[in-house]
């Protein structure tokens, strides 16, 4: 799949840029740079994409991808009121930042194993309450920036609870055609993934016959089509679960499934509980 080079040396000076964003949500928008970045979401809920996996997010979720790795989060949305503001917290640096002689010294040896494997992402599952941390190092200046890096890559390198994203074998395509397929086809996924959506459907999108279109989607994604409509309107139920009056058969119709007992099954499988003991424990 192809995403979108984004420039952004020209939002910051500074070596290292450091922000919050605060959006009503965030939709889908696929970009790779050749920054590092750490990405904290201090508010929201939805879909992370990285490289080519696809997990549920929510408050807390801290992630740390190398240069050049493609990603998007899509805020999660609600039938009976709005989202939730989306407030996220990024820090960005480029690579030559920290010089290979730095790493050379044993003392880097974590940080430089941790940066390796953040070319595929890392999913950091510690609740490490880092909004402090944030709003602090935003006010700094360059080289005081530069000092509470190190250490914050020093803590998140001692971190033992942590996941890899992309696969082993996954291989970015950062040039080419398939930007305007992917923006179109997951556009459209994630704006009508309620309603019914065929495969012939989908794959007219794509402009891709059915058969291509399946072998497109799983690449890309690790699941079919099928596998990754059924996880976003299971994520969704899950919310509409915690926070609405409805009863779950009627949760089971309003995010797309004609089928309760399909309901069921999906919930099971996804969530290993059912609908009824996960509303009787949320």
């Amino acid at each position: 799949m192809k995403p979108s080079f984004q420039e952004l040396n020209s939002r910051n000076s500074d070596s290292i840029a450091t922000y919050w964003v605060n959006a009503n949500s965030f939709g889908f928008h696929w970009h790779y740079h050749p920054e590092i970045e750490l990405c904290y979401v201090h508010t929201g809920t939805g879909t992370r994409m990285i490289g080519d996996s696809v997990n549920e997010f929510s408050s807390g979720d801290l992630v740390l991808m190398g240069s050049n790795l493609p990603h998007t989060w899509i805020s999660q949305k609600y039938t009976e009121k709005q989202c939730e503001t989306m407030q996220v917290f990024v820090i960005q640096f480029l690579p030559d930042l920290l010089p290979i002689a730095l790493f050379n010294n044993h003392s880097f040896a974590k940080i430089s194993e941790m940066l390796q494997k953040a070319t595929k992402g890392i999913f950091i599952k510690e609740n490490l309450q880092l909004k402090p941390f944030f709003d602090k190092i935003i006010q700094l200046n360059d080289i005081e920036k530069y000092i509470e890096l190190l250490n914050l890559l020093n803590t998140l390198s001692k971190q033992s609870n942590i996941e890899l994203l992309a696969s082993d074998h996954y291989s970015p395509l950062l040039s080419g055609e398939n930007q305007k397929r992917m923006i179109a086809v997951f556009g459209y996924i994630h704006n009508h993934f309620t309603e019914n959506i065929s495969l012939k459907q989908i794959a007219g999108i794509a402009c891709l016959n059915e058969a291509s279109f399946c072998r497109y989607f799983i690449k890309n994604t690790g699941q079919t089509f099928t596998e990754y409509i059924n996880d976003l309107r299971i994520n969704q139920a899950c919310k509409l679960i915690r926070n609405s009056s409805k009863s779950i058969s009627e949760i089971s119709e309003t995010v797309g499934f004609k089928s309760y007992t399909n309901f069921n099954r999906c919930f099971m499988r996804r969530k290993n509980i059912s609908p009824r003991s996960f509303k009787s424990l949320s």
